[in-house]
Protein backbone atom coordinates (compact mmCIF):
# COMPACT_ATOMS: atom_id res chain seq x y z
CA UNK A 1 0.00 0.00 0.00
CA UNK A 2 1.04 3.74 -0.71
CA UNK A 3 2.69 5.79 2.09
CA UNK A 4 0.46 7.89 3.98
CA UNK A 5 0.33 11.25 2.50
CA UNK A 6 1.19 14.55 4.46
CA UNK A 7 -2.15 15.44 4.37
CA UNK A 8 -3.39 12.11 5.84
CA UNK A 9 -0.81 11.82 9.05
CA UNK A 10 -1.68 15.98 9.81
CA UNK A 11 -5.67 14.64 9.80
CA UNK A 12 -5.01 11.64 12.15
CA UNK A 13 -2.40 14.22 14.82
CA UNK A 14 -5.82 16.91 14.67
CA UNK A 15 -8.19 14.26 15.38
CA UNK A 16 -5.23 12.53 17.84
CA UNK A 17 -5.30 15.87 19.65
CA UNK A 18 -8.88 16.57 19.72
CA UNK A 19 -10.24 13.64 21.44
CA UNK A 20 -7.00 13.24 23.92
CA UNK A 21 -7.26 13.63 28.00
CA UNK A 22 -6.70 16.86 28.97
CA UNK A 23 -7.35 18.86 25.68
CA UNK A 24 -8.92 22.74 25.67
CA UNK A 25 -12.20 22.34 28.15
CA UNK A 26 -12.72 18.87 28.90
CA UNK A 27 -13.71 17.42 32.22
CA UNK A 28 -9.76 16.67 33.40
CA UNK A 29 -9.32 20.73 32.63
CA UNK A 30 -12.29 21.53 34.92
CA UNK A 31 -11.21 19.84 37.57
CA UNK A 32 -7.57 20.95 37.32
CA UNK A 33 -9.07 24.69 36.99
CA UNK A 34 -11.20 23.57 40.38
CA UNK A 35 -7.65 22.64 42.05
CA UNK A 36 -5.72 25.77 40.79
CA UNK A 37 -8.54 27.92 42.34
CA UNK A 38 -8.35 26.10 45.66
CA UNK A 39 -4.66 26.37 45.86
CA UNK A 40 -4.65 29.96 45.25
CA UNK A 41 -7.51 30.40 47.81
CA UNK A 42 -9.86 32.06 45.30
CA UNK A 43 -13.35 32.09 46.96
CA UNK A 44 -15.31 28.64 46.27
CA UNK A 45 -18.55 30.30 46.25
CA UNK A 46 -20.11 34.00 46.57
CA UNK A 47 -21.40 35.20 50.36
CA UNK A 48 -24.70 34.29 50.60
CA UNK A 49 -25.91 37.99 51.29
CA UNK A 50 -24.18 41.62 50.94
CA UNK A 51 -21.79 42.30 53.88
CA UNK A 52 -21.75 38.35 54.61
CA UNK A 53 -17.51 36.90 55.55
CA UNK A 54 -16.25 35.77 52.60
CA UNK A 55 -13.49 33.91 54.56
CA UNK A 56 -11.79 31.17 52.63
CA UNK A 57 -10.39 28.19 54.22
CA UNK A 58 -6.63 27.14 52.35
CA UNK A 59 -6.12 23.25 53.17
CA UNK A 60 -5.27 22.08 50.04
CA UNK A 61 -2.76 24.99 50.11
CA UNK A 62 -1.52 23.87 53.79
CA UNK A 63 -1.09 19.91 52.64
CA UNK A 64 0.62 20.45 49.85
CA UNK A 65 2.95 22.94 51.68
CA UNK A 66 3.20 20.55 54.32
CA UNK A 67 3.97 17.51 52.30
CA UNK A 68 6.59 19.50 50.07
CA UNK A 69 8.04 20.45 53.26
CA UNK A 70 8.85 16.45 54.24
CA UNK A 71 9.67 15.57 50.81
CA UNK A 72 11.83 18.28 49.59
CA UNK A 73 14.97 17.91 51.63
CA UNK A 74 15.56 14.86 49.93
CA UNK A 75 16.07 17.03 46.58
CA UNK A 76 18.49 19.61 48.25
CA UNK A 77 21.94 17.48 48.21
CA UNK A 78 23.94 16.92 45.27
CA UNK A 79 23.37 13.73 44.75
CA UNK A 80 19.64 12.71 44.17
CA UNK A 81 20.65 8.64 41.91
CA UNK A 82 23.03 6.33 42.67
CA UNK A 83 24.17 3.86 39.89
CA UNK A 84 25.14 -0.18 41.42
CA UNK A 85 27.66 -1.73 40.10
CA UNK A 86 26.84 -5.15 38.27
CA UNK A 87 30.35 -6.89 39.34
CA UNK A 88 33.99 -5.90 40.64
CA UNK A 89 34.94 -4.18 37.72
CA UNK A 90 31.90 -2.37 37.47
CA UNK A 91 32.94 -0.34 40.38
CA UNK A 92 34.29 2.78 38.52
CA UNK A 93 32.04 2.60 35.85
CA UNK A 94 29.78 3.21 38.54
CA UNK A 95 30.92 5.88 40.22
CA UNK A 96 31.16 8.02 36.91
CA UNK A 97 27.68 7.54 35.73
CA UNK A 98 26.29 8.35 39.38
CA UNK A 99 28.38 11.80 39.35
CA UNK A 100 27.80 12.68 35.39
CA UNK A 101 24.00 11.96 35.97
CA UNK A 102 24.16 13.99 39.46
CA UNK A 103 25.76 16.67 37.63
CA UNK A 104 23.99 16.79 34.87
CA UNK A 105 20.55 17.14 36.58
CA UNK A 106 21.65 19.03 39.46
CA UNK A 107 24.22 21.13 38.42
CA UNK A 108 23.23 22.26 34.63
CA UNK A 109 19.44 21.79 35.13
CA UNK A 110 18.78 23.16 37.96
CA UNK A 111 17.71 19.88 39.39
CA UNK A 112 16.50 20.59 42.58
CA UNK A 113 14.00 23.72 41.22
CA UNK A 114 12.68 21.16 38.28
CA UNK A 115 11.90 18.46 40.60
CA UNK A 116 10.25 21.07 43.03
CA UNK A 117 7.89 22.32 40.68
CA UNK A 118 7.45 18.50 39.22
CA UNK A 119 6.33 17.46 42.55
CA UNK A 120 3.91 20.49 43.64
CA UNK A 121 2.23 19.80 39.95
CA UNK A 122 1.94 16.04 41.13
CA UNK A 123 0.59 17.16 44.45
CA UNK A 124 -2.18 19.41 42.88
CA UNK A 125 -2.72 18.22 39.62
CA UNK A 126 -2.40 14.50 39.93
CA UNK A 127 0.92 14.05 37.53
CA UNK A 128 3.94 15.30 37.49
CA UNK A 129 6.07 15.59 34.27
CA UNK A 130 9.34 15.44 33.35
CA UNK A 131 10.90 15.83 30.44
CA UNK A 132 14.50 14.53 29.29
CA UNK A 133 16.13 15.11 25.54
CA UNK A 134 18.84 15.77 23.69
CA UNK A 135 18.85 19.71 23.09
CA UNK A 136 20.60 20.78 19.77
CA UNK A 137 21.18 24.77 19.68
CA UNK A 138 23.09 25.76 15.71
CA UNK A 139 24.31 29.16 16.05
CA UNK A 140 25.48 30.80 12.63
CA UNK A 141 27.72 33.75 12.65
CA UNK A 142 29.03 35.74 9.47
CA UNK A 143 32.14 38.39 9.12
CA UNK A 144 33.23 40.20 6.60
CA UNK A 145 36.65 40.65 5.95
CA UNK A 146 38.09 43.72 3.29
CA UNK A 147 41.49 43.89 1.64
CA UNK A 148 42.62 40.65 2.55
CA UNK A 149 46.11 40.10 1.46
CA UNK A 150 47.18 36.44 -0.61
CA UNK A 151 48.76 35.30 2.18
CA UNK A 152 45.61 36.35 4.72
CA UNK A 153 43.26 35.10 1.68
CA UNK A 154 44.93 31.75 1.40
CA UNK A 155 44.13 31.14 5.13
CA UNK A 156 41.25 32.15 5.30
CA UNK A 157 40.66 29.24 2.75
CA UNK A 158 42.45 26.54 4.27
CA UNK A 159 39.70 24.01 5.40
CA UNK A 160 36.97 25.99 4.37
CA UNK A 161 33.47 23.92 3.78
CA UNK A 162 31.34 24.79 0.38
CA UNK A 163 27.99 25.80 1.43
CA UNK A 164 26.37 22.45 0.83
CA UNK A 165 29.04 20.71 3.10
CA UNK A 166 28.39 23.33 6.16
CA UNK A 167 24.91 22.87 5.50
CA UNK A 168 25.57 18.85 6.45
CA UNK A 169 28.20 19.09 8.77
CA UNK A 170 27.74 20.22 12.20
CA UNK A 171 30.48 22.05 12.36
CA UNK A 172 32.82 24.04 9.99
CA UNK A 173 32.87 27.34 8.11
CA UNK A 174 32.43 28.30 4.33
CA UNK A 175 33.53 31.65 2.67
CA UNK A 176 32.17 33.46 -0.31
CA UNK A 177 34.77 35.68 -2.31
CA UNK A 178 32.89 39.06 -2.44
CA UNK A 179 35.81 40.71 -4.25
CA UNK A 180 39.25 39.62 -6.08
CA UNK A 181 41.20 42.60 -7.18
CA UNK A 182 43.86 43.63 -9.19
CA UNK A 183 46.16 44.81 -6.84
CA UNK A 184 45.99 41.16 -4.91
CA UNK A 185 43.64 42.18 -2.42
CA UNK A 186 40.16 40.56 -1.74
CA UNK A 187 37.11 40.91 0.40
CA UNK A 188 35.53 37.72 1.45
CA UNK A 189 32.72 36.42 3.86
CA UNK A 190 33.28 33.90 6.39
CA UNK A 191 30.14 32.05 7.66
CA UNK A 192 30.76 29.68 10.83
CA UNK A 193 28.69 26.94 11.92
CA UNK A 194 28.30 25.41 15.50
CA UNK A 195 26.16 23.60 16.74
CA UNK A 196 25.98 22.72 20.75
CA UNK A 197 24.28 19.47 22.21
CA UNK A 198 22.89 19.31 25.85
CA UNK A 199 21.15 17.12 27.61
CA UNK A 200 18.07 18.86 29.00
CA UNK A 201 15.79 17.67 31.93
CA UNK A 202 12.64 20.23 32.43
CA UNK A 203 9.48 20.09 34.37
CA UNK A 204 6.20 20.14 31.90
CA UNK A 205 3.43 22.05 33.06
CA UNK A 206 0.32 19.15 33.44
CA UNK A 207 -2.12 21.74 31.59
CA UNK A 208 -0.16 21.97 28.52
CA UNK A 209 0.16 18.14 28.13
CA UNK A 210 -2.26 15.52 26.49
CA UNK A 211 -2.35 11.63 26.19
CA UNK A 212 -4.34 9.07 24.57
CA UNK A 213 -8.02 8.93 26.01
CA UNK A 214 -8.72 6.10 28.61
CA UNK A 215 -4.54 5.11 28.08
CA UNK A 216 -4.26 2.39 31.36
CA UNK A 217 -0.34 3.09 32.77
CA UNK A 218 1.20 5.59 34.36
CA UNK A 219 4.26 5.14 32.88
CA UNK A 220 4.13 6.58 29.08
CA UNK A 221 7.07 4.31 27.20
CA UNK A 222 3.92 2.45 25.29
CA UNK A 223 1.08 5.17 25.01
CA UNK A 224 -0.34 5.13 21.33
CA UNK A 225 -0.06 9.49 21.78
CA UNK A 226 0.78 11.93 23.80
CA UNK A 227 1.48 15.82 23.10
CA UNK A 228 2.73 18.59 24.33
CA UNK A 229 1.09 21.74 23.80
CA UNK A 230 2.87 25.46 23.63
CA UNK A 231 2.96 28.97 22.53
CA UNK A 232 6.25 30.19 21.39
CA UNK A 233 6.76 33.16 18.51
CA UNK A 234 7.72 32.92 15.48
CA UNK A 235 11.11 34.16 16.12
CA UNK A 236 11.17 31.21 18.37
CA UNK A 237 9.97 28.79 15.58
CA UNK A 238 12.73 29.88 13.72
CA UNK A 239 15.53 29.44 16.38
CA UNK A 240 14.07 25.70 16.74
CA UNK A 241 15.43 25.43 13.75
CA UNK A 242 12.46 25.48 11.39
CA UNK A 243 12.48 27.32 7.58
CA UNK A 244 11.88 30.80 8.07
CA UNK A 245 9.38 31.14 4.73
CA UNK A 246 7.30 28.09 6.30
CA UNK A 247 7.15 29.91 10.11
CA UNK A 248 6.28 33.16 8.48
CA UNK A 249 3.12 31.39 6.65
CA UNK A 250 1.69 30.27 9.70
CA UNK A 251 -1.40 31.88 10.91
CA UNK A 252 -1.70 33.12 14.36
CA UNK A 253 -4.91 33.34 16.14
CA UNK A 254 -7.15 32.02 18.69
CA UNK A 255 -6.97 32.26 22.18
CA UNK A 256 -5.38 29.94 25.56
CA UNK A 257 -8.74 28.83 25.85
CA UNK A 258 -7.99 25.84 27.94
CA UNK A 259 -9.62 26.18 31.70
CA UNK A 260 -7.04 25.23 33.70
CA UNK A 261 -3.64 27.19 31.53
CA UNK A 262 -5.67 30.25 33.04
CA UNK A 263 -6.60 29.10 35.79
CA UNK A 264 -2.84 29.31 36.28
CA UNK A 265 -2.43 32.26 35.04
CA UNK A 266 -5.12 34.46 35.87
CA UNK A 267 -3.04 37.60 35.68
CA UNK A 268 -0.82 37.11 33.00
CA UNK A 269 -2.86 34.99 30.71
CA UNK A 270 -1.02 35.02 27.08
CA UNK A 271 -4.09 36.27 25.36
CA UNK A 272 -2.76 39.09 22.69
CA UNK A 273 -2.09 36.43 19.94
CA UNK A 274 -0.65 39.41 17.66
CA UNK A 275 2.96 41.10 18.87
CA UNK A 276 4.78 44.68 17.77
CA UNK A 277 5.89 42.51 14.46
CA UNK A 278 5.38 39.35 12.69
CA UNK A 279 7.78 38.24 14.39
CA UNK A 280 6.28 38.08 17.52
CA UNK A 281 2.79 37.03 16.91
CA UNK A 282 2.26 33.65 19.19
CA UNK A 283 1.79 30.48 17.35
CA UNK A 284 0.31 27.65 18.99
CA UNK A 285 2.61 24.71 18.31
CA UNK A 286 2.49 21.10 19.36
CA UNK A 287 4.81 18.29 19.70
CA UNK A 288 3.39 15.15 19.33
CA UNK A 289 3.99 12.02 19.56
CA UNK A 290 2.05 8.89 17.73
CA UNK A 291 2.57 5.52 16.93
CA UNK A 292 1.34 5.14 13.39
CA UNK A 293 1.84 2.59 10.58
CA UNK A 294 3.39 5.63 8.38
CA UNK A 295 4.29 3.37 5.54
CA UNK A 296 1.56 0.80 5.64
CA UNK A 297 3.67 -1.91 6.34
CA UNK A 298 1.67 -3.42 9.39
CA UNK A 299 4.23 -1.85 11.74
CA UNK A 300 3.45 1.50 13.77
CA UNK A 301 6.15 3.18 13.97
CA UNK A 302 6.82 6.15 16.82
CA UNK A 303 6.78 9.14 15.00
CA UNK A 304 7.60 12.59 16.55
CA UNK A 305 5.41 15.16 14.76
CA UNK A 306 5.73 18.58 15.32
CA UNK A 307 2.48 20.86 14.06
CA UNK A 308 1.58 24.65 14.15
CA UNK A 309 -1.11 26.22 12.83
CA UNK A 310 -2.68 22.78 11.37
CA UNK A 311 0.57 23.17 9.20
CA UNK A 312 3.03 19.87 9.93
CA UNK A 313 6.69 21.30 10.57
CA UNK A 314 8.68 18.52 10.67
CA UNK A 315 8.22 14.47 11.09
CA UNK A 316 11.25 12.07 12.31
CA UNK A 317 11.00 8.33 13.69
CA UNK A 318 12.41 8.30 17.00
CA UNK A 319 12.95 5.77 19.56
CA UNK A 320 11.53 7.03 22.88
CA UNK A 321 9.10 9.01 24.04
CA UNK A 322 11.11 11.99 26.34
CA UNK A 323 8.37 12.04 29.03
CA UNK A 324 7.68 10.85 32.51
CA UNK A 325 5.49 10.76 34.65
CA UNK A 326 4.34 10.48 38.14
CA UNK A 327 1.45 10.57 40.97
CA UNK A 328 1.07 10.95 44.82
CA UNK A 329 -2.58 8.28 44.31
CA UNK A 330 -2.36 6.04 42.23
CA UNK A 331 -5.01 4.64 40.37
CA UNK A 332 -4.59 1.24 38.96
CA UNK A 333 -4.74 0.92 35.47
CA UNK A 334 -5.18 4.68 34.95
CA UNK A 335 -2.34 7.25 33.84
CA UNK A 336 -3.67 9.95 35.81
CA UNK A 337 -3.53 9.53 39.34
CA UNK A 338 -5.12 11.52 42.34
CA UNK A 339 -3.96 14.92 44.11
CA UNK A 340 -4.00 16.58 46.91
CA UNK A 341 -7.52 18.36 45.88
CA UNK A 342 -9.08 14.90 45.57
CA UNK A 343 -8.27 14.26 48.62
CA UNK A 344 -9.18 17.53 50.68
CA UNK A 345 -11.54 19.20 48.34
CA UNK A 346 -14.66 18.28 50.99
CA UNK A 347 -12.41 19.12 54.15
CA UNK A 348 -11.83 22.77 52.48
CA UNK A 349 -15.30 23.35 51.43
CA UNK A 350 -17.15 22.00 55.00
CA UNK A 351 -14.59 24.27 56.89
CA UNK A 352 -15.50 26.99 54.84
CA UNK A 353 -18.58 27.52 55.38
CA UNK A 354 -18.04 26.49 58.99
CA UNK A 355 -15.60 29.60 59.48
CA UNK A 356 -17.37 32.06 57.72
CA UNK A 357 -20.96 31.53 59.79
CA UNK A 358 -18.54 31.94 62.95
CA UNK A 359 -17.43 35.21 61.28
CA UNK A 360 -20.82 36.57 60.88
CA UNK A 361 -22.20 35.22 64.35
CA UNK A 362 -19.33 36.69 65.55
CA UNK A 363 -19.98 39.88 63.60
CA UNK A 364 -23.31 39.84 64.58
CA UNK A 365 -22.97 39.58 68.29
CA UNK A 366 -20.57 42.49 68.12
CA UNK A 367 -22.65 45.06 66.24
CA UNK A 368 -26.00 43.86 67.21
CA UNK A 369 -29.17 46.61 66.41
CA UNK A 370 -31.39 47.87 69.11
CA UNK A 371 -34.43 49.28 68.43
CA UNK A 372 -35.63 52.52 70.28
CA UNK A 373 -38.44 54.90 70.49
CA UNK A 374 -37.68 58.37 69.85
CA UNK A 375 -38.04 60.34 73.90
CA UNK A 376 -38.34 56.82 75.37
CA UNK A 377 -34.72 55.86 76.56
CA UNK A 378 -31.50 57.78 77.23
CA UNK A 379 -30.08 57.98 73.73
CA UNK A 380 -26.66 58.56 75.28
CA UNK A 381 -26.79 55.35 77.92
CA UNK A 382 -28.22 53.54 74.70
CA UNK A 383 -25.28 54.30 72.83
CA UNK A 384 -22.44 53.15 75.54
CA UNK A 385 -21.68 49.81 75.36
CA UNK A 386 -19.60 49.56 78.59
CA UNK A 387 -20.60 46.20 80.00
CA UNK A 388 -23.16 46.24 82.89
CA UNK A 389 -24.26 49.96 82.30
CA UNK A 390 -27.92 51.08 82.80
CA UNK A 391 -30.10 52.44 80.54
CA UNK A 392 -32.37 55.27 81.72
CA UNK A 393 -35.95 55.06 80.28
CA UNK A 394 -39.01 56.79 80.57
CA UNK A 395 -42.46 55.13 81.70
CA UNK A 396 -44.94 54.22 78.90
CA UNK A 397 -47.80 56.95 78.61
Amino acid sequence: MARMTEAELKAAVLEQIEDSEGYETDELSRLRQEALDYYFNRPSAAPTAPGRSSLQSSDVADMIEAVCAQILPAFEGESIVEFEPINENDVEQARVETDTVNYVVMQLNKGYYELQTAIRDALLLRNGLMKVWLDENTEVDKETYINLTELEFGQVMQGALTPKQLREEDNGHSVEVLEQRDDGFSDVRVTTKQTERKVKVEAIDPTNFMWERDYDCIFLGDVRFCAERSLPTRSDLIKMGYPKSKVMALNSGGNDTHLDALARNQHSARRNWRGPSPAEDLIEYYECYFRVDRDRDGEAELLKICIASDTILSVEEVEYIPYASGTPFLQPHRFNGLGMFDKLRHVQDAKTAVLRQLMDNQNHANNARVGAVDGAVNMDDLTNSRPGGVIRMRSPD
